[in-house]
């Protein structure tokens, strides 16, 4: 991976979590070795039933649900105002996980076996099998692979993919610490907000790899030079 950065176990004192907000505010203090689950389990029905939550990344707070539903999908841009060719990404819980649709050559994985899990997107070709709501006006599909406690754990208890966009309206900033959340204009359209810590990195950097070559996008939580040190090590 590009840079370790921590995660939160769930190894904290169990606490009573608060029901405030849209429908449950999660704190991630409840999340300890002895914490009643329900809270956590409501969530993941929430997002297996077709339904959105606010949750904590490794950089700011996102929006996820089921991004092979087109129906999740098209609420997700609803909710941020954005247009319907501005698709958001996926998060995956693994490498392999995304050859389910994004084409990722033997060269094109031992480059992303550098570059994940971290605050990297990548973007990449589509696959036959691909849905269409996920390819953007590139044709190309966003995949984010993250060790963060919260995707980690959503991802195994939901075995679904989940979109993985900022929980901002479209052109405004995305809110980083549970603070902001209360009287954010997105926590109002959602069905879960989960207000545990963020892990405070950037935003995360772009690559385009779908020609087989490393292209920046963006820089982000990972730099420019970074990255070119992996196209200098890979020869790309």
């Amino acid at each position: 991976m590009v840079s370790a950065y921590a995660t939160t176990d769930f190894a904290e004192d169990s606490l009573a979590c608060s029901a405030r907000g849209v429908d449950v505010m999660i704190d991630h203090r409840c999340l300890g070795p002895q914490f009643e689950r329900r809270d956590f389990d409501h969530l993941v029905q929430v997002l297996k039933g077709g339904g959105v939550a606010i949750v904590p990344t490794d950089t700011c707070f996102a929006l996820v649900g089921d991004a092979l539903n087109q129906s999740v999908v098209q609420r997700v841009l609803n909710i941020k105002h954005r247009d319907n060719t501005d698709v958001p990404a996926v998060f995956v819980p693994g490498i392999e996980s995304a050859n389910r649709f994004v084409s990722i050559s033997d060269a094109m994985g031992s480059i992303l076996k550098r570059l994940l899990p971290g605050p990297v997107t990548v973007l990449l070709k589509p696959s036959n099998r691909a849905p269409q709501w996920l390819v953007g006006p590139d044709g190309l599909i966003g995949i984010r692979y993250i060790d963060f406690y919260s995707i980690t754990e959503l991802l195994k208890a939901t075995g679904l993919l989940l979109t993985a966009t900022s929980a901002n309206l479209h052109g405004h900033s995305p809110p980083y610490e549970p603070g902001d959340l209360e009287s954010h204009p997105v926590s109002k359209e959602v069905d879960v907000v989960w207000s545990a810590a963020c892990g405070g990195l950037p935003q995360s950097s772009v690559v385009d790899l779908s020609s087989g070559r490393l292209r920046i996008i963006r820089e982000g939580a990972v730099t420019s030079e970074e990255l070119l040190n992996i196209t200098r090590e890979h020869q790309i």
